[in-house]
């Protein structure tokens, strides 16, 4: 998919000009150490699957070429917000209707490809709405597949609405209101969490820069009201039972639950392995590998198959696929771009740090697009000065 991504991407290189000696992004130093501490590491382990660490390797690289190539030198970040609010407007109006009409008529409204092979047990799209009609509460999720998916690509967009500098309009006030309600429907924990603080934080600015008497934190004031009303009386939702429920399952004791399988597991794995590759890695792509030819078993272990042995967060995979070395270099290079982004690009930043801790998102879509959308708007921004 994320390949699909960046082919899809290409035809808007040649939107906008590129940046006359535009200076080498040091998130390519980090790439760049993650390909050789990761050949070096593998020449010394006896169980390697080369076939995966090189497409894995590759992969990383297709994606640094969308945000780095594209969105760094190349992209119209005010296009490129066009077309992304339009998906938006069109994903959340979809999620509203299957509301309304499962409500109504209990059908579901279909948001999968017929034809689309799913990467889980349950393989086909009329399956999943069996078991998702078979399994109340209903989570909608637009034309995603996971509620999760639907609230990772609209969240970036809520973050610009709010935050941007140009004032404003009534459709996109209307929208600020409908994603922000829409946690309702999607029931996501991460999603609530998300939209929840980055509205705090929203309200805490507005209020030192603009006063009490601003519209939106009156606007934001009643939604909250209206959400936190709207999930005390309907608990069949899941709303509150789901969230608290979620936060439950980070806990030591408790353990393969599935936050303990996105927090706590990737740091059991790197208390695990050797003292040199806690410093640099197993590499890439290898931890199935490195996990099996160590013995390495934790508490949090769902399973003994590869997707089980290499799930956890974000943070954590890059923790373990590059050790400590890699892992302070990357943060190094993620703090630089957050120093270097005006409001917007630091509130992106601020939510895939939230992403990064507590979903697996490093090598899907989500994090190049959001990389995309940040290198974006740096861009946009070296173009005004």
């Amino acid at each position: 998919m994320g390949e699909l991504l960046l082919m899809a991407a290409f035809p808007f290189l040649f939107l906008g000009a590129p940046e006359k000696n535009t200076p080498l992004h040091p998130y390519w130093i980090f790439l760049a150490y993650s390909g050789i501490s990761t050949l070096l590491v593998v020449m010394n382990e006896q169980l390697v699957d080369y076939f995966n660490v090189i497409f894995m390797l590759l992969r990383l690289l297709f994606h640094a070429a969308l945000y780095l190539w594209l969105g760094y030198i190349y992209l119209d970040a005010a296009l490129l917000m066009r077309i992304y609010k339009a998906f938006v407007y069109a994903a959340v109006i979809l999620i509203f209707a299957q509301w309304i009409v499962f409500k109504l008529t209990g059908y579901l409204i279909p948001y999968l490809i017929p034809w689309l092979e799913l990467r889980w047990t349950i393989k086909s799209p009329v399956e999943v709405f069996a078991y998702r009609v078979s399994h109340p509460p209903i989570r909608l999720s637009s034309f995603f597949v996971e509620p999760a998916d639907y609230a990772q690509f609209v969240t970036p967009f809520y973050i610009y609405l709010l935050f941007k500098d140009e004032k404003k309009t009534q459709t996109e006030w209307l929208f600020v209101f409908l994603i922000a309600l829409s946690v309702v429907i999607s029931t996501s924990a991460l999603f609530f969490i998300s939209v929840l603080v980055i509205s705090l934080i929203w309200a805490v600015w507005t209020v030192r820069s603009r006063g009490f008497t601003y519209f939106g934190l009156f606007l934001t004031i009643i939604l909250s009201a209206t959400v936190l009303i709207y999930l005390l009386h309907h608990p069949s939702i899941n709303g509150l039972d789901g969230l608290t429920e979620r936060l439950a399952e980070i806990d030591s004791s408790k353990g393969a639950t599935s936050g303990n399988m996105r927090v706590l597991r990737g740091f059991a794995v790197f208390s695990k392995l050797d003292f040199i590759n806690q410093l640099f890695g197993v590499g890439v792509g290898n931890t199935y590998c490195y996990s099996l030819s160590h013995g390495i078993r934790t508490p949090y272990d769902y399973g003994t198959s590869e997707n089980f042995i290499n799930f956890m967060s974000s943070l954590t995979n890059i923790l373990v696929w590059n050790g400590a070395v890699g892992f302070a270099v990357y943060l190094a290079v993620m703090i630089r771009q957050y120093r270097r982004s005006e409001r917007v690009g630091k509130m992106l930043i601020f939510y895939l740090a939230i992403l990064m801790f507590s979903a697996s998102i490093y090598v899907v879509p989500t994090y190049p697009f959001m990389l995309l959308l940040i290198m974006g708007f740096e861009r946009s921004r070296h173009d005004r000065q």
